[in-house]
């Protein structure tokens, strides 16, 4: 009989949400054990600040008011641990005993990166192929057919996984 697991092997899922401008960015916040003292944190992912749309403030004379408030932002993630295509990667090990750990894989945010964790826990998905074959599904369905082709035309996939050390958001 098996020793009972005392880590998951997972990947991350950048395949649970696709923007419509930027490609995957689906994230999975890491488990805290219910305390909110510190800074929010995603397993195998990493975020920095997006704006999409930078606005003016007040004209005072010929001077501009820069107001960040107007600005349209938010957080684009990137994954180092996984691959440019971000089909395969490096394993990250979490908790077993943590029960957070183990819905977040049966819904899908987590994929299991080996066998054992698989069979361990009933997963949403068994790899990301299939997490991304169904986002893709649903993304050409809320935006019609062929919308992820378009997408993927426009995406360089380096910039999924590459961060840069002074561009890291402290959100």
């Amino acid at each position: 009989m098996p020793l009972p697991l005392k880590t998951f092997k997972v990947f991350p899922n950048p395949w649970a949400l696709i923007h419509h401008e930027i490609g995957p960015q689906g994230a999975c916040p890491t488990d805290n054990g219910g305390r909110d003292d510190g800074p929010l944190r995603f397993v195998g992912a990493t975020r920095e600040a997006y704006n999409t749309e930078a606005r003016e403030g007040t004209k005072i004379g010929e001077l501009v008011a820069s107001d960040p408030r107007g600005h349209r932002g938010f957080a684009r993630f990137r994954y180092p641990s996984l691959s440019a295509d971000l089909l395969s990667g490096t394993p990250i090990d979490l908790p077993a005993s943590s029960g957070y750990n183990r819905q977040r894989l049966e819904q899908g945010d987590l994929i299991p990166a080996d066998e054992r964790t698989a069979k361990a826990v009933k997963c949403k998905y068994a790899d990301l192929n299939a997490a991304k074959t169904d986002a893709v599904a649903k993304f050409d369905a809320d935006h019609g057919k062929g919308s992820w082709l378009e997408l993927e035309a426009i995406l360089v996939p380096a910039k999924f996984t590459a961060v840069e050390p002074d561009k890291k958001a402290k959100i």
